[in-house]
C-alpha cells in the first residue's frame, strides 16, 4: 500500500529528531564521562612542608617521618680555638733525600776506611821510628817510606772528612739542620721517610705573612678533603718558588694520611694568635648548595631551620665557627642531606 506523501515526510522527520536525540545524548554523555576523567586525574594537592618565616627556610617533618628517615640531631658545646692562617703546603717526593743518604753513607765509608788505614800506618810509624832511634834497626829508607804511607793516608783522611763535611753542608742548605742532623746520625725519623712511614711537607705562609716561631703543629688537608695533623720539624731553609713566603717542614704519618700522595699540593692550617670562643660543626652536618655549605637546626620537636655557615675556618673533621650559634643548639648530624632533598622535594608540585 502507498503513503500519502504527508506521513512518508512526517515519518521521515521522526526519524531525524531520533537521530538528533541520539547524538545529542551521546555527545553529553561522552562529555561528562570526559569530565569525570579528567577530574580523577587531577592531581592531589598536599600541604607543603617548607615554609620560610622571617626569611629562614623551615622544614617541618612529623615525629614518625624523622624516625623513618633517620634524623639524628645533638646539642652543641662550647669550645677555644687560636685563629688560623691557611698556607700552601706540597708533600715532597724523597727520591732526592734518598739519594743523596745513600751517597753520605758511602762517603762515610770512605772516611771510615781512611781513618783505619791512618791508625794503621800511624801505628807502623811509630814503630820503624822507635826502631830507628834504636841504633838504627832499620834503616833511612824504611823509616821514610813509613812515614810517606802515614801522609798519604793523614791526606785521605782529611779529603774524606772534607767531602763529608761537605755533604752535610748541603744536606743543611736543602733540608734544614734537624733532617741534616737525621742523615748524619743515620736516625730512625728518617728511615720512616725513606720507607714513607711518614710524609714530609713543605708548608709556605702566603707571601707577605710572617710568624715568629711557627706552630708545633698544623692541620693538612688534601684533595680528597681528608684532614690529617702533622708535626713541626723545622723551619726550611729554602721557599717554594711558586709562593715566596716563609716555609716549614712538617711530618704526616702515612697511616693517618689517608689519600696524600709525595707530589700533592695540600692546603695546611696554622693554629695562631689567642684562642676564642666557638662551637664544632662536624663534616656531617654540612650540606653544600650554591656554593655554600648549610646546616639544620632543630628548634622544636617538628621544625628544622635551615642555616649557612662560614667555611673559612676548617678543622680536623669539620669547621670552627665564632658566631650565630650558641651551645646547646640542636644541630642536626645525620640526615642533613635528606632533609635538604625533602625541602626540594615539597616545592615541586606535581603537575606544574
Amino acid at each position: 500500500m502507498k503513503l500519502p506523501r504527508g506521513v512518508k515526510i512526517a515519518l521521515t522527520g521522526c526519524v531525524l529528531a531520533a537521530i538528533c536525540a541520539v547524538l545529542v545524548w551521546a555527545y553529553l554523555v561522552g562529555r561528562k564521562d570526559l569530565a569525570e576523567e579528567k577530574e580523577r586525574e587531577r592531581p592531589v594537592k598536599t600541604a607543603s612542608r617548607v615554609s620560610t618565616p622571617g626569611g629562614e627556610t623551615v622544614v617541618t617533618l612529623d615525629r614518625e617521618t624523622q624516625a623513618r628517615i633517620g634524623i639524628v640531631a645533638v646539642p652543641l658545646k662550647a669550645t677555644r680555638r687560636a685563629g688560623e692562617i691557611t698556607a700552601y703546603g706540597t708533600v715532597l717526593p724523597l727520591q732526592d733525600l734518598a739519594g743523596f743518604m745513600n751517597g753520605y753513607v758511602s762517603a762515610k765509608g770512605r772516611w771510615e776506611e781512611a781513618q783505619a788505614s791512618l791508625d794503621a800506618s800511624g801505628k807502623e810509624y811509630e814503630r820503624l821510628k822507635k826502631l830507628h832511634e834504636e841504633d838504627r834497626n832499620v834503616s833511612d829508607r824504611v823509616l821514610e817510606a813509613g812515614e810517606a804511607k802515614w801522609r798519604a793516608d793523614l791526606a785521605g783522611v782529611r779529603a774524606a772528612q772534607h767531602g763529608l763535611r761537605s755533604l752535610e753542608g748541603t744536606a743543611a742548605q736543602k733540608w734544614g739542620n734537624v733532617i741534616a742532623g737525621w742523615i748524619v746520625a743515620g736516625s730512625p725519623s728518617l728511615e720512616r721517610l725513606i720507607r714513607q712511614r711518614d710524609f714530609l711537607i713543605l708548608v709556605t705562609l702566603p707571601s707577605g705573612t710572617s710568624l715568629r716561631s711557627p706552630p708545633k703543629s698544623a692541620n693538612v688537608r688534601g684533595p680528597s678533603g681528608d684532614s690529617v695533623r702533622s708535626t713541626l720539624v723545622s723551619s726550611a731553609p729554602a721557599t717554594d718558588p711558586r709562593i715566596q713566603g716563609m716555609s716549614f717542614f712538617y711530618l704526616a704519618p702515612a697511616d693517618r694520611a689517608g689519600s696524600l700522595l709525595p707530589g700533592m699540593d695540600v692546603a695546611a692550617f696554622l693554629a695562631v694568635g689567642p684562642k676564642r670562643e666557638g662551637t664544632m660543626i662536624p663534616a656531617s652536618a654540612v650540606v653544600w648548595w650554591q656554593g655554600k655549605g648549610w646546616i639544620y637546626l632543630k628548634k622544636d620537636p617538628a621544625r628544622f631551620f635551615r642555616l649557612d655557615i662560614a667555611t673559612d675556618a676548617p678543622v680536623g673533621g669539620g669547621w670552627f665557627v665564632t658566631s650565630r650559634f650558641t651551645p646547646g643548639d640542636r644541630l642536626v648530624v645525620t640526615g642533613a642531606q635528606l632533609l635538604l632533598s625533602e625541602e626540594f622535594r615539597s616545592r615541586i608540585q606535581v603537575g606544574d
